[in-house]
């Protein structure tokens, strides 16, 4: 056996489920875009395509169910749409991010294949008007409020004016007990990945 980065155990065997020729992710405007060509499918149960940030985990954003054996390979186009990703990776519009794939054969033995690295698009910014911080001035807690119900908030991340992120929260309040006084940037990324940044004073 042989441990992986992610600190997971990875099975080495010497036939591999998945004699894998290509892996690559494309970005677009409204998915995420898995394809994958291999040589062979021999033994597969399923395949997860698999993503994180710098700082996760891995998280499986999609399965692919195998249903029987392929010996001379196929290609693989897997669809994932940009905000069931944003959900499941809590992925940031212009950060860099990592995609994997995994197999597991119906014995139950695990394998992971090729880490390549994207980069989610920043498609633009949200009305500035739309995004209600109240209270602010805070002290406590404070809350965000979207008049625009298509444009959902997906994540609040906190700079000080050092540009530094001192805090970063999914959903649409954020706890401002623990943070000194002073004037924080808040950048707001929306669940269709647009972002726009607001002024918070605590």
């Amino acid at each position: 056996q042989n441990s992986c980065s992610e600190g997971r155990t990875v099975e080495v065997v010497d036939n591999l489920p998945i004699e894998l020729y290509n892996f690559d992710v494309t970005v677009t405007p409204d998915s995420i875009l898995y394809d994958y060509v291999t040589g062979s499918e021999v033994n597969v149960d399923h395949v997860e395509s698999q993503a994180r940030d710098g700082e996760s985990d891995f998280q499986t954003v999609k399965e692919e169910k195998y249903e029987k054996n392929v010996l001379g390979g196929r290609k693989h186009h897997i669809a994932i749409a940009l905000e069931e990703f944003i959900d499941k990776t809590n992925a940031v519009p212009g950060e860099t991010m990592y995609g994997r794939l995994k197999s597991v054969d119906r014995d139950g033995k695990t394998v992971f294949y090729k880490k390549v690295s994207f980069r989610l698009k920043n498609d633009g910014t949200i009305d500035e008007k739309s995004i209600i911080i109240y209270p602010n001035p805070a002290s406590d807690e404070v809350h965000l409020k979207n008049t625009k119900e298509k444009q959902k908030i997906q994540m609040i991340e906190v700079f000080n004016t050092m540009s530094e992120r001192v805090k970063k929260v999914q959903g649409k309040s954020l706890d401002v007990r623990d943070l000194p006084s002073g004037t924080y940037i808040l950048r707001i990324t929306t669940k269709n990945g647009k972002v726009i940044t607001k002024k918070l004073v605590v």
